[in-house]
């Protein structure tokens, strides 16, 4: 997906939305300096098709942006990112530098991805990682990584999972690692999910919807505690909180925690709190705290982040948003029967629907407040605030208005 795509109806104009043309990047030095610029170009259907990334270059007296590298983009018919090559400016000329590329199956799961380097006038892969699953009863049963091992040129290390399931949820998981053999590494156990699984990239679901997970190491036939985690979510896809523990003489011992705050009247990310535990306390050493300046067409004008040091906040950066207004887009009635009900409270149906399907609800601000594949031909809208938002359908049909009550 196109993460700079997010559309914003024009409350001025049917049909249109803005989308960001340029960010300027600036970092604190006792005043805002000028550190980089990002332009950006998008195709017919709205994907994100090129980035440039310009640097600032100070000079005796003034400054000026130089041209520095570009990504172009490429995507498969229901905007998924297939390649991304990187190249550098110099001499006035854009030379291949670096590359990344993707596949999938037909289930939507990732299964290929290569980055390469340009050296000698050809691509050479220098990471990779290949994904082969199983299935049963249209579950993932396994799922074997392989890495590429650079010396050898070829796809070599590899990690097996095996997949348990109870009620046709995963509870535990077996790891494996090679060694001219497959041998037990770990375990891990007592899994609990936010959202069910239902098709499409198993292991980003995995991911993105754990609450609870144990780790243990397989050492011969004793399994001893390595790694524990806690999640806390507001709803889908919006984190509150972090805890993780580590193993030590067989207990269960706190080692770290993220905190997550929001602003309240668009559920913008707020302030992000880093802990470690130390001396039976919480001492927090990292942090981002954001504040935002809309424009008065209710975008994002410009935002200061602000990093946690000497326990206080300081200004570190600061990004200026430039915004185009695409107008034309193609919005589908709701009274085609493409959404319903329409307003909505709890669930909201999309007939004639794959769960092979990606779907986001973006919020008039531009917040991607959700994104994932529908279940049994609807999308819970539930922890949604009452109000106006879009969804976003696949395969570059259009997006459809809908309020939630």
């Amino acid at each position: 997906m196109a993460f700079l795509q997010i559309p914003i109806l024009s409350l001025a104009q049917e049909n249109s939305y803005f989308r960001i043309k340029q960010k300027t990047i600036q970092y604190w030095a006792g005043s805002w300096e000028n550190y980089e610029r990002l332009s950006y170009t998008y195709d017919s259907t709205g994907n994100l098709s090129e980035k440039i990334k310009e640097q600032f270059t100070l000079n005796t007296s003034s400054g000026s942006w130089n041209l520095f590298s570009k990504e172009n983009m490429v995507y498969d018919t229901i905007d998924r990112p297939l390649q991304t090559i990187t190249s550098l400016y110099s001499n006035g000329l854009w030379n291949n530098y670096y590359k990344i590329d993707l596949a999938y199956d037909s289930l939507g799961n990732q299964i290929y991805k290569t980055s390469s380097t340009w050296l000698n006038g050809q691509w050479n892969v220098q990471l990779g990682e290949k994904r082969l699953y199983t299935f049963q009863n249209n579950l993932p049963d396994s799922l074997i990584f392989q890495s590429w091992n650079a010396t050898a040129n070829q796809f070599e290390n590899k990690t097996c999972y095996i997949f348990h399931y109870s009620n046709n949820t995963l509870t535990w998981m077996d790891v494996l690692q090679w060694n001219n053999g497959w041998t037990s590494f770990q375990t891990i156990q007592n899994l609990l999910f936010y959202l069910p699984y239902a098709s499409g990239d198993f292991w980003k679901w995995y991911q993105d919807n754990f609450l609870e997970y144990e780790k243990m190491n397989n050492n011969g036939s004793i399994l001893s505690p390595y790694e524990k985690g806690f999640r806390n979510f507001l709803n889908p896809g919006v984190l509150s909180s972090e805890i993780y523990q580590h193993g030590s003489n067989g207990l269960w011992t706190d080692s770290s925690k993220t905190e997550y705050q929001y602003y309240s009247a668009n559920g913008r990310l707020k302030e992000i709190d880093e802990f470690s535990f130390a001396n039976n306390e919480w001492i927090q050493y990292n942090g981002s705290y954001t504040i935002y300046t809309d424009n008065s067409d209710g975008n994002i004008d410009y935002q200061i982040e602000k990093n946690w040091q000497n326990q206080n906040w300081e200004n570190q950066k600061k990004i200026i948003y430039t915004y185009e207004l695409q107008t034309g887009f193609k919005e589908l009635s709701a009274e085609t029967g493409i959404v319903y009900p329409n307003p909505v409270q709890n669930e909201l149906y999309l007939p004639n629907r794959s769960n092979k399907e990606i779907f986001q609800i973006i919020g008039l601000d531009g917040g991607l407040l959700w994104e994932g594949y529908s279940i049994a031909e609807k999308i819970n809208v539930s922890f949604l605030s009452p109000g106006l938002y879009l969804i976003r359908t696949p395969r570059n049909e259009g997006m459809v208005r809908f309020i939630k009550e």
